[in-house]
């Protein structure tokens, strides 16, 4: 039978945040979600996208904790969605030092996770 490798410690951090920030991700979804399917179908388009990112960090810490694949490419597809979402935010408000450093924290994980001695962990 073929051992799973160890789980690092920044894996297991990221699984932990992914879990816990699923439910103020999921409320805020639900609160913006009304106001942004009232612009028509653009808005529709982003509230379902900001639907996707509290399920897609729930599924992805549960495949990071237990290092599967696949929850490796949740992760990374989660980190793309909230990071459009945070770019569209950028363009649609104005650059600050807020909205720079909120796109700067899925950009900066998905660099981690693409990381080449990440990404073989998770083959």
């Amino acid at each position: 039978m073929k051992r799973r490798a160890e789980r690092p410690l920044g894996i297991t951090i990221l699984a932990v945040v992914f879990g816990v920030l699923s439910i103020p991700f999921f409320l805020g979804a639900i609160q913006s979600g009304a106001a942004l399917a009232a612009l028509g179908p653009v808005g529709l388009f982003l509230a379902m996208l900001q639907l996707l990112v509290p399920e897609g960090f729930v599924i992805a810490a549960f495949g990071l904790w237990r290092m599967r694949r696949w929850g490796w490419l949740v992760a990374i597809a989660t980190l793309v969605i909230l990071a459009f979402l945070y770019f569209e935010a950028l363009i649609e408000g104005g650059i600050s030092a807020r909205t720079v450093g909120r796109l700067s924290v899925p950009i900066a994980l998905i660099a981690y996770l693409a990381h080449p001695r990440m990404r073989v962990r998770f083959s």
